[in-house]
């Protein structure tokens, strides 16, 4: 810095001056940032800081910077680019087993424990952050794993072992309270330990990986969530006694993405006058065209024992046992069915969930017309579209009161539209667009007081 700097020339710093500052590559010094939870800034008066030109550049705060350079990874960083450095040498010279030595015995290992604790002082904040870290393992572990990239398949594996486990805890304490299945996957929302988790799960289709995603921000954020979720899931077994690495879910693709879980002895506080869940002690049976691992979670955590049919032609519970209380069938018809049972359109076992009981079957049955699917995850708060509880809207339409017609609903949402729109435009524009909407205002506050003026003088000649 030169002297005679000061306020914002002081403040932030452009991201090559803190490459240089930090002695990292562009790679490093990105993977760092997202590790720390450190991102650019936007400072109103960015042309004063550095040169001129800096307008186009990315800027940071200078506070920010330096406190990457205390940093322990960055010695990490550094003993990494190191090793590779020799690989290459070795590579060069063919020594091949000279570099499977190192690799095995020599690697720096990169390991995120202390950052894990330095973002979340407590486990209430770790919980409140879920969202984001279990819908990107739930992305990652429907991946293709392909032989021909042995990292990439056992980071999924490694991925599906952690939301596994978490499910099982979701399972084990009746914590799931919603499920809404829409386009982009199946959306999920637990209560645990007071705090709401969402996460989204996609759908069972085999995706090809898009070309134009860059894998390697996305492994960067990977690693620290799989971090995260190992202490997550650590602190959530061991509430319930449990060992923890999980002893049934092991790394094997066969186990890791079963759809049944295992027999889990709960714990008597869980449930101290017994299971009473909606599904407790029924037997329900997944046909195999309907989506097997959802289905299979929340009638589990509904209390339902799960059976289905897998790939080798065995299943917990055979099809045709007569102990099965219930079929959930995505078909129009079957050509065989059994009297005492139940068959059922998967719709039934999610509005069931969202209701928080056993809906009525009839709309449910066999080539019946579902009634619609409908989000539970609304907002229910007090606006221009809702009233504050059932027995006030019940008041006003008994004292034919205004309710709220479609006419409202559509200035809703064109208000909304209007607000997202000015959010999109420039700084610049944005400004004479405030500008233009502050001297409107202000020929309407005129306008109103001239009004206001006539209406008192036209009352006062009256009253004479």
């Amino acid at each position: 810095m030169t002297g005679g700097q000061e306020g914002v020339a002081v403040e932030y710093v452009t991201r090559a001056r803190a490459i240089k500052k930090l002695q990292l590559s562009l790679s490093d010094f990105r993977r760092l940032c997202i590790l720390k939870g450190i991102y650019p800034r936007d400072p109103k008066h960015k042309n004063k800081i550095g040169s001129t030109a800096t307008n186009k550049k990315t800027v940071y705060l200078l506070k920010d910077i330096q406190f990457l350079s205390h940093e322990p990874l960055l010695q990490k960083f550094r003993e990494l680019k190191s090793f590779h450095r020799r690989i290459r040498k070795y590579m060069g010279k063919g020594e091949w087993a000279k570099i499977k030595s190192l690799e095995k015995n020599t690697k720096p290992v990169i390991k995120l424990d202390h950052l894990v604790r330095e973002r979340y002082p407590s486990f209430v904040d770790a919980l409140r952050d879920l969202d984001d870290p279990l819908s990107m393992l739930a992305l990652f572990a429907t991946l293709p794993r392909t032989n021909v990239d042995s990292h990439q398949a056992d980071t999924s594996l490694k991925c599906a072992k952690l939301l596994r486990e978490f499910e099982s805890y979701v399972v084990a304490t009746d914590s799931l309270k919603k499920a809404f299945i829409s386009i982009k996957g199946i959306y999920y929302q637990a209560e645990i330990l007071g705090q709401q988790v969402t996460w989204v799960v996609p759908h069972e289709f085999t995706t090809p990986v898009p070309v134009d995603v860059d894998f390697k921000v996305m492994l960067t954020f990977l690693e620290f969530y799989m971090t995260l979720m190992r202490f997550v899931n650590y602190r959530l077994f061991t509430r319930l006694g449990w060992e923890y690495p999980s002893q049934f879910i092991e790394e094997g693709q066969e186990v890791v993405f079963s759809s049944s879980f295992p027999e889990i002895s709960l714990p008597d506080e869980i449930f101290p006058d017994g299971d009473h869940r909606l599904l407790s002690g029924k037997k329900i049976f997944v046909s195999r065209e309907v989506p097997r691992k959802a289905l299979c979670f929340v009638l589990q955590c509904l209390g339902a024992t799960a059976s289905f049919s897998q790939e080798d032609g065995t299943c917990p519970i055979q099809e045709d046992d007569p102990s099965l209380t219930h079929q959930i069938v995505d078909r129009p018809f079957l050509s065989k069915m059994f009297v005492e049972r139940e068959y059922l359109q998967p719709q039934w076992v999610f509005d069931s969930l969202n209701t928080a009981s056993l809906v009525d079957m009839t709309d449910y049955r066999l080539g019946a017309t579902l009634p619609p699917h409908l989000s539970p995850f609304t907002s229910t708060e007090e606006d221009d579209l809702t009233d504050e509880s059932e027995d006030e809207t019940a008041e006003a339409v008994t004292a034919d009161a205004p309710i709220v017609t479609k006419p409202a609903k559509k200035k809703k949402m064109q208000k909304v539209q209007k607000e997202l729109a000015v959010s999109m435009l420039s700084k610049k524009r944005q400004k004479l667009y405030q500008k233009m909407q502050h001297s409107r205002q202000k020929r309407l506050d005129e306008k109103n007081n001239l009004k206001s003026k006539r209406e008192a003088a036209a009352t006062k000649v009256e009253s004479q």
